[in-house]
């Protein structure tokens, strides 16, 4: 019986990602299989959607390391006014504090 000749399944996948400052990233993957001349069609496919998982995941873990770092852009009267809404929070007027808090059970005069 004659030995089956063995084909050579080459696949890759590649993607560009544009960053800021005009950087660029280049994320590659490769995926070589040796396989018979009836299972090419079917190791092709799986070579490339392996590579293409590989590449895609790589492309979020490395968005994920490179993220942003949120930056505080609290103004200082943004900060006073903030302040101020806690105080108010804290201390309403009298026409919104139940009776029992009333100064001689009347209603605070302002």
């Amino acid at each position: 019986m004659p030995k089956e000749k063995l084909v050579e399944v080459v696949r890759s996948f590649s993607r560009k990602l544009s960053l800021p400052h005009y950087e660029n990233i280049d994320i590659f993957c490769s995926y070589k299989e040796e396989c018979g001349s009836e299972e090419v069609e079917e190791t092709s496919k799986r070579a490339y959607h392996f590579c293409k998982f590989e590449v895609e995941r790589d492309i979020e873990e490395y968005k994920k390391r490179n993220e942003p770092k949120p930056v505080e852009t609290t103004t200082e009267g943004q900060k006073k006014e903030e302040e101020f809404k806690q105080i108010i929070k804290d201390n309403p007027p009298s026409y919104q504090r139940p009776p029992e808090q009333w100064q001689d059970g009347k209603k605070d005069e302002q």
